[in-house]
């Protein structure tokens, strides 16, 4: 696939926060309003979902309950930009995995910036030490929150 200047993808540690109100959410508001739409795979749903419903299920202490169909509609909502692949962008997340020692699931995220030429944003701060540490993108390219 043709890479494309500029742009973001954002995971599910990203974009949860922007549904539900955690210590992240105002960072990821604030930076898809600065950056625009947003590019997912579509693996991202599915994870989305997930975590929409451990939430649901078991909230956080202190946390009300969440309404997960609501939440998940919400993310909907924001009409981020879904990509399919063919194997070849599957194969770089596996050797991603494997440089980085982290799961290929997050490593597609990654894949799909490096893909696309575009930065990364997620909250999930141990695949971000996991990227800086092995240098495979930009520090520029890396958005994390604070």
């Amino acid at each position: 696939m043709a890479p494309t200047r500029g742009g973001l993808v954002i995971d599910a540690s990203f974009a949860v926060p922007l549904v539900i109100e955690e210590r992240h959410s105002a960072w990821a508001r604030n930076l898809l309003t600065r950056d625009g739409g947003a590019l997912v795979p579509a693996l991202f749903w599915t994870e989305c979902a997930n975590a929409l419903w451990r939430m649901q299920r078991a909230p956080r202490q202190g946390q009300p309950r969440i309404d997960a169909d609501a939440a998940f509609a919400a993310l909907r909502a924001f009409g981020f930009d879904t990509q399919r692949f063919d194997p070849d962008v599957s194969a770089v997340a596996l050797a991603l995995a494997v440089r980085l020692d982290h799961p290929v699931y997050d490593c597609l995220y990654l894949a799909l910036a490096l893909d696309r030429d575009t930065a990364l944003a997620t909250a999930d701060l141990r695949f971000a030490a996991a990227i800086a540490r092995s240098g495979a993108l930009p520090p520029e390219r890396l958005l994390t929150p604070g």
